[in-house]
Parts: C-alpha cells; structure tokens; sequence
C-alpha cells in the first residue's frame, strides 16, 4: 500500500473507513524489520508481508477475528 509510512497511514485510514466502528489508538506497525521486507520482496522471497495494530473494544477485535477485516476492498 506504498513506501515508506506513508503507506501504513493510509493502511490505517482505509481501515477506519471501511469497517464500522473501528478506532486503530496506535500506528499500524510492520510485523517485521521494514528493510528485511523490502529485501525479501526485491529478491522475491515473499509478495506481501505482515502489520500488526490495536483495536479499541474487546467486542471489536472478537469480531475482527471471526469475520476478517476488509482493506481496499478486500476482505483478508
């Protein structure tokens, strides 16, 4: 969804706009070291790689779980 953090915000704004009653308290982090992904991608290791945020509401993140979270619209 970009380079740099630019591409996280933006993660974390398609996320709040596309799922009713979200509220992401943090920044949505990579799961790994940002270079080792963009190493791994550019000797195509991997296509896609990881985030991890917060949620607020333990009703919420429940849901998240059992449906899945929609981003650009997709459902993951």
């Amino acid at each position: 969804m970009g380079k740099g953090t630019e591409g996280l915000q933006k993660m974390r704004e398609e996320f709040e706009a596309e799922i009713e009653g979200i509220a992401i308290p943090t920044e949505v982090r990579w799961l790994a070291n940002p270079r080792t992904i963009r190493a791994m991608k550019q000797n195509g290791e991997i296509a896609a790689s990881s985030v991890v945020f917060v949620v607020t509401g333990s009703g919420l993140a429940q849901s998240l779980i059992k449906k899945g979270i929609k981003a650009a619209g997709l459902w993951y």
